[in-house]
């Protein structure tokens, strides 16, 4: 990179640069990727930024949330930009919807649904699309029609993100298992209002996920003998050696282990005698 181009860059980046003067950056090559990411630009330097084909730019233009609606709506054409767009809050709700059919967004929160208001939440909600409802149903603030709704869907990937809600009766988490099946029993684990008895239930299914095992050993009120059952999985061991809820025995077991001292060791149930043994045993 030359040295003028190099200093292009840097003005385009720097925040204190005037609009007008990183407006007159536009010539240069390199300043295009710093520009497309500032907030301040007018509308129609946003629309010829649309028209790069760089993806480093683009994908800059479309996570911007000074980016006007029309020129978002050119920034649909591969599924990398697409998920680029559900970054932004920008995001016109329509095109949210178009554009969550097949981003493929995964968990990751969406800017635009959390700032919905609840009449577009329950617009959203009544999408044929599933992922939209998906995104929808992982919201943490939904009315309690919404997570009726969601936990009723036929989906299981809709009934999956909203099955961590607390909004969600004790009731309607146990009947989501036996619906959709152990796919769905990490995310009812992750559920801090899962009742203790239906997390040592899911903990003896003998379909039991790893990820399932973890989420058990991470809940507050996970039981005794329920943590037992998880520490098959080394993760899953790891975290229930600091579960207060862990049977003493088992706690000192996992002292003897390099992988799970720690953590054991910071257990509020360990026994003080064995806590002054080991200030002793450490020279402390």
């Amino acid at each position: 990179m030359s040295s003028e181009a190099a200093l292009a860059r840097a003005l385009a980046s720097n925040p204190a640069t005037p609009a007008p003067v990183a407006a007159g950056l536009m010539r240069h090559h390199s300043a295009r990727h710093c520009l497309a990411a500032r907030t301040d630009l007018p509308a129609d330097l946003y629309e010829q930024l649309a028209s790069e084909v760089e993806p480093g730019v683009l994908a800059r233009l479309a996570r911007n949330p000074a980016v006007p609606g029309h020129v978002l709506r050119r920034l649909t054409g591969t599924r990398a930009l697409r998920q680029e767009l559900l970054r932004t809050p920008a995001l016109p709700l329509d095109l949210l919807a178009d554009v969550a059919a097949t981003a493929h967004p995964g968990r990751f929160p969406v800017p635009r649904i959390a700032s919905a208001t609840r009449a577009e939440l329950r617009t959203l909600a009544e999408s044929g699309t599933t992922p939209v409802r998906r995104l929808v149903a992982a919201h943490p603030g939904l009315p309690p029609d919404l997570v009726e709704r969601f936990v009723a869907d036929a989906d299981p990937g809709v009934a999956g993100a909203v099955a961590p809600t607390p909004q969600v009766p004790a009731d309607r988490l146990r009947e989501l298992v036996p619906r959709h099946g152990p796919r769905l029993c990490p995310r009812v684990a992750l559920n801090p209002s899962c009742p203790p008895e239906l997390l040592h239930h899911m903990a003896l299914c003998v379909s039991s996920s790893a990820e399932t095992y973890r989420a058990i050993a991470r809940h507050p009120g996970a039981r005794g003998e329920t943590l037992l059952l998880c520490l098959g999985d080394a993760q899953a061991r790891h975290l229930a050696a600091a579960h207060p809820n862990l049977p003493v025995e088992t706690i000192l077991e996992l002292l003897g282990s390099e992988f799970t001292a720690g953590p054991a060791a910071a257990n509020p149930s360990l026994p003080v005698h064995v806590m002054e043994e080991l200030v002793d045993r450490s020279g402390a």
